[in-house]
């Protein structure tokens, strides 16, 4: 292979193995590989296409790609990329403009004698926004996304041809993952240019920051042209609206008008914003957006109060799935409006048991009421933004008395998810039963107020302690396994003080656990 050869042309195959295969070969460094390309993995080769960005793309590569163009379903090109397609991709259902790239303009050249013309080349000198023209070339798109992890989101990719035929599509997905800065002028022009037709729309900006606080009512381009953004229109069909990260600052200019003008919600993720523009944004949800019934919110920050939480419970009985995890301590008054409003038809929940061990206890008595009192019940996730903090209930109970039995409505459980670890380390149990002044095995428990001053003997007892009841977990997983429902378990192991290893390697010394079940720790999540 000669020393200026490269690779422009990448195919993710649905055949891993094929995809292994050729993974690091040239496909187009001569033309009869080309030919061999074409007979041995049509059509399948065709059905979901990357284009690499390159300087330079031989004739050979182009002629292939747009004899076969009318085969690729899925095409994935950089968003700067002159792809001479036009409309030949019939059957081209999903766009995906990426970036990336070592300069600004999210070019890479990667020819090690870049300085040498080739005949072939069709990229010299690229024009941008010639990738985002498929868009106008192909109306019969459903679903585009712009991936731009390294490419700044501009307005010299949407020139107003471009922005018209999104608004003549009849895509039905638009997905905005942005990673760089970006223009909220941009931003709100392309939401303004969406379709009638689209139904699920995503924001991610999670690591991206903007340019402007404020919103401004045109758009610039190149040699001081200047185009007006329409008003903002209602979107008729958007049922699924997820805005990852933060809009701090953007509520006025993004988040506010598009809660405004989406009545027929479903499902909503709502983003992290300013403390002062919460109960705005609640009030203006709860006016705006009336047929919710999967609300979901991961946030980092406190600035959504448990009263604007109970406010959205309240104005949304019914609630489907709900996943509200941020840093502030979930309080149980939210799960018990929870199963006051949503018992009947949850199906979904995840949620934080907060910092506070008080708390925890708490809420695991609530987590035990859900599982009781939701017939629907499909997915438990209970989470926590720090490791070294565990929350759980006592499982082993509920499945003795709640699962296993038959009764309690909770039949329909296909995942959980919870931290669990040694009882010394966590105890959400609130059974009458309990014994604080005996363990597992019957001895007393050692004095923990005696600090440092514990001796060696009281250490290894507790180590002791610690080890029993890691083999209740893994006798606990045995028992949720056999559960006909249950597909998917994760038990996360979070005790500081005995390590999983040490818990797997004490487990193999006893003779109650000589032949470890592999495949069934692998299955629990202990990780």
């Amino acid at each position: 292979m000669s020393t200026h050869s490269i690779t422009i042309f990448e195919i993710p195959l649905i055949l891993d193995l094929i995809c292994e295969a050729i993974s690091t070969k040239d496909v187009w460094a001569c033309r009869r590989t080309c030919r061999l390309w074409c007979i041995s993995f049509q059509p399948y080769v065709w059905h979901r296409v990357r284009l690499s960005r390159r300087t330079t793309r031989p004739r050979a590569a182009i002629q292939l790609l747009q004899q076969n163009a009318y085969r690729i379903r899925s095409l994935e090109v950089h968003i700067s990329d002159n792809v001479l397609l036009g409309t030949a991709c019939t059957r081209l259902v999903h766009l995906t403009c990426f970036g990336g790239g070592g300069n600004g303009s999210g070019i890479t050249i990667r020819c090690n004698n870049s300085h040498r013309r080739d005949r072939n080349i069709n990229l010299q000198d690229p024009q941008p926004a010639i990738a985002t023209n498929l868009i106008a070339q192909n109306p019969h798109l459903e679903r585009i996304t712009f991936a731009l992890d390294c490419t700044l989101l501009t307005s010299e990719y949407f020139p107003v041809p471009v922005l018209t035929a999104l608004q003549q599509s009849t895509i039905s997905t638009l997905e905005l993952d942005l990673r760089q800065t970006y223009n909220i002028t941009i931003l709100a022009a392309i939401l303004c240019y969406c379709p009638d037709t689209l139904t699920e729309l995503t924001i991610d900006n999670t690591t991206a920051r903007f340019e402007h606080t404020q919103f401004v009512k045109e758009l610039k381009y190149v040699g001081g042209i200047k185009v007006s953004i329409p008003p903002w229109r209602e979107f008729r069909s958007l049922v699924r609206l997820i805005l990852r990260h933060s809009f701090k600052f953007q509520e006025e200019a993004i988040l506010f008008p598009l809660l405004r003008h989406s009545p027929h919600l479903r499902e909503l993720e709502l983003p992290s914003i300013r403390m002062s523009h919460s109960d705005e944004m609640v009030s203006l949800l709860i006016e705006s957006c009336p047929n919710i019934d999967r609300m979901l919110r991961f946030s980092e920050h406190d600035d959504l109060t448990h009263d604007r939480c109970l406010d959205i419970l309240l104005a949304y009985p019914g609630l489907i799935e709900l996943a509200f995890c941020y840093s502030e301590d979930m309080s149980p008054e939210v799960i018990e409006v929870l199963l006051e409003q949503s018992a009947s038809t949850l199906e979904v929940l995840e949620v934080s048991a907060g910092f506070d061990t008080d708390n925890r206890e708490r809420m695991g008595g609530c987590i035990e009421r859900v599982l009781m009192q939701c017939p629907k019940l499909r997915r438990l996730k209970i989470v926590h933004e720090w490791e070294m903090d565990a929350t759980g209930i006592q499982l082993v109970d509920l499945v003795k008395t709640h699962w296993a039995s038959g009764y309690g409505g909770s039949g329909t459980l296909e995942e959980l998810s919870i931290p669990i670890g040694s009882r010394e380390f966590f105890c959400l149990s609130i059974a009458d039963d309990d014994d604080e002044d005996q363990g597992w095995d019957g001895q007393e428990k050692p004095n923990r107020e005696q600090g440092e001053a514990i001796d060696e003997e009281q250490t290894k007892l507790e180590q002791r302690r610690r080890r029993i009841d890691a083999g209740w977990v893994v006798a606990l997983a045995r028992k949720l396994k056999a559960l006909p429902t249950l597909r998917t378990l994760k038990l996360w192991w979070m005790d500081p003080v005995l390590s999983l290893e040490d818990v797997l390697q004490y487990l193999r010394e006893e003779e109650d656990f000589k032949e470890i079940d592999e495949s069934c720790l692998r299955w629990m999540g202990l990780e």
